[in-house]
């Protein structure tokens, strides 16, 4: 019963899951195993709660997150919009309000030119249909790293923030495959 209320307890705060593919290479690599926060934006309304209510962030929508609201360059695991019920692993690039745009290669948040180390080659739209775009209220712009090999908001558009499962906090490369004889 103790081994049961422990994982229970210890699945409600992280999970863990297993990259699959090559959209945010050379930061996270394919079959890497990640441990994805799932309270890490826990957050509350609080037209709900008295304003009394000590600590945490309060975001300009009237939001209280227990932690921290989601930033720019945050790795998540989420939902992405549309039929596919596999969840994605992308970069947080643009947050509610922001204009994103896309031009000669480098994505601009705001006007001003984002700084990415991680990216190695040219940022180009595909298939959003446009080269600037507004975040809506409660949504997020996100990328892969491999902006060539990525499907991702320049594809289905900014996406909301209700589809993000957690936070990405700790990656690590698989155990190797121990030998098995088969004789």
């Amino acid at each position: 019963a103790l081994a049961i209320v422990i994982f229970v307890a210890v699945r409600s705060v992280v999970l863990n899951y297993r990259v699959d593919g090559t959209s945010m290479v050379p930061t996270l690599q394919n079959g890497e195993m990640l441990i994805v926060g799932r309270r890490a934006y826990s957050h509350i309304d609080l037209a709900d709660l008295p304003r009394w209510f000590p600590g945490g962030t309060a975001s300009t929508d009237g939001e209280w997150y227990v932690f921290d609201p989601p930033k720019r360059g945050d790795i998540i695991v989420f939902h992405p919009p549309g039929a596919s019920s596999e969840p994605y692993i992308k970069r947080i690039i643009g947050l509610p309000g922001e204009q994103i745009a896309i031009r000669d290669g480098e994505v601009f948040v705001n006007g001003r030119p984002l700084d990415e180390p991680y990216v190695s080659s040219p940022t180009v739209w595909r298939g959003f249909g446009q080269d600037t775009v507004t975040v809506p209220p409660g949504s997020v712009f996100v990328l892969g790293d491999n902006r060539a090999n990525s499907r991702d908001s320049r594809v289905f558009g900014p996406g909301p923030l209700s589809s993000i499962i957690g936070e990405a906090w700790v990656a690590s490369s698989p155990p190797p495959a121990v030998p098995v004889m088969t004789n």
